[in-house]
Formats: structure tokens, C-alpha cells, sequence
């Protein structure tokens, strides 16, 4: 069975000092985005090339969910009690874009724990949180037409991290100084810096190369980095080649 066919079951102020507006402008964006309904991934037991895998990909687009699914808070303990349920499988394949940051170490730690292999198939996408949860498998393949994408580490997709800085923000707006605002400066700037060194000792856990957090630090978290297959090979982010 083609991994596309799988089916899911059914589931004008006064003016500031400029750093003072850069955090202004960063909260308004934040209060105009608003809820936005999402939904998570799909977990999908199925047959692929003689094996019983598990398929994990993103929600598709629908009137209910028009931005589709992603990787969400909780999606790494869901996956634990699929794969309970599931029973002996072989290999995780993906097709998702990301999301949670949190969610996607720790789905790439659980794949590892229970010993399975992960792959991209052909066609299928592999981005963000998922390119990290991918390199949970102890054996890695992507498929000719598979693609792994990478960015800078980014803690926009932690929901406790924005409330932090929203709040920060809020309060730097209130007392209209510039050391409010530098202290959101320096917030991000740590977070982020753990960030990247969370995203580093993962990478080193999982027996792929630490050139890749340099490569992905490379292109914004809007955008994304496509690594090639001699780059999944020089990074040890494909450690199969068959």
C-alpha cells in the first residue's frame, strides 16, 4: 500500500525608543494572530514493502482545520499509546512539516527507546520538528523524492515560551522604558541559545553529525533549508543507504 492511500481511523502613540517599538510591534503581531483551531498529526498502522509500519503525518487541510495538522503538545505521548496499541511494527515513516519543538525530541527519543527504524518515502516531507524526530531510527533511510528540511532553532512553536515573551512584552509597553525592552532582548536571546544547545546535544545523542545545527542556523524558522542526499549522507542524517 502506497503511504498517500493509508487511512487514519475516524479521529499615533507618544514616541518610544526604537527597541521599545520592535517590542510593540512583536506583541501587536502576536494579539492580531489570535486562536487559530489546529489539529495534530495521524497515527497510521499499515503495510509498506512487506512491512508493518506506523505512519505519522500531518492532518490534512479541512474547512474545521484550514491550516491542516502539525506536531502538537502531546503528540509524543499519544504516540507511545498508538504504538501499544499498534503492536510489533518495523519502521516509522513521516510525511509532516513540523510543529512542536518539545514534541518532536522527545517522539525522536521514544523511537529510539523501542529500537525502531525511520524513513521518509518517496514524495513524503520531512521539516522542522519532524526532521528531528526522524533521527530517533537507528536505521534512517529517505527515499529518492523524500525530503528532510531543516531551519535555525526556533522557540516560536513553544506556546510557553510566547506567553513568557508576550508578557515581557506587555509589560515593556506599560512602563514605556528602554530597559524593558532590552530585557526582552536578552530573553530571546537566551532562550534561543538554549535552544540551539537543546537542538546540538539531541543531534549528538542520535549519532548524526552536529554540523547540522550549522547548517540549519543557516535559514530563518520561515524558511527552510532542503538538504540534498549527499548532505543527508555527510551529516549522518541518512545512515542506510538502500
Amino acid at each position: 500500500m502506497s503511504w498517500r492511500d493509508a487511512r487514519a481511523p475516524s479521529a499615533r502613540t507618544q514616541r518610544r525608543p526604537p527597541l521599545l517599538r520592535i517590542a510593540l510591534a512583536g506583541a501587536a503581531l502576536l494579539a492580531s494572530l489570535g486562536p487559530l483551531p489546529a489539529a495534530a498529526v495521524e497515527f497510521v498502522v499499515m503495510e509498506y514493502q512487506g512491512r508493518r509500519v506506523m505512519l505519522i503525518r500531518d492532518e490534512p487541510k479541512s474547512e474545521k482545520f484550514p491550516r491542516g495538522g502539525m506536531i502538537q503538545r502531546g503528540d509524543a505521548q499519544r504516540f507511545v499509546q498508538e504504538l501499544q496499541r499498534a503492536g510489533p511494527i518495523e519502521e516509522v515513516l513521516f510525511h509532516s512539516g513540523g510543529g512542536s519543538e518539545p514534541d518532536g525530541l522527545e517522539l525522536g527519543r521514544l523511537i529510539r527507546k523501542a529500537g525502531l527504524n525511520t524513513r521518509i518515502p518517496a514524495g513524503a516531507m520531512c521539516a522542522s520538528a519532524c526532521a528531528d524526530a526522524f533521527l530517533g531510527g537507528v536505521a534512517r533511510r529517505v527515499e529518492k523524492g523524500g525530503r528532510y528540511g531543516i531551519h535555525m532553532p526556533t522557540i516560536a512553536g513553544n506556546a510557553q515560551t510566547v506567553q513568557k515573551i508576550a508578557a515581557i512584552m506587555e509589560k515593556a509597553r506599560s512602563q514605556g522604558s528602554l530597559e524593558a525592552a532590552q530585557r526582552l532582548i536578552f530573553e530571546i536571546e537566551q532562550l534561543s541559545a538554549q535552544a540551539a544547545s537543546r537542538w546540538a546535544l539531541y543531534v549528538m545523542a542520535m549519532g548524526a553529525s552536529v554540523r547540522i545545527v550549522d547548517s540549519g542556523a543557516k535559514f530563518l524558522a520561515s524558511e527552510m533549508n532542503w538538504l540534498s542526499h549527499a548532505q543527508l549522507v555527510d551529516l549522518n542524517v541518512v545512515n542506510v543507504d538502500n
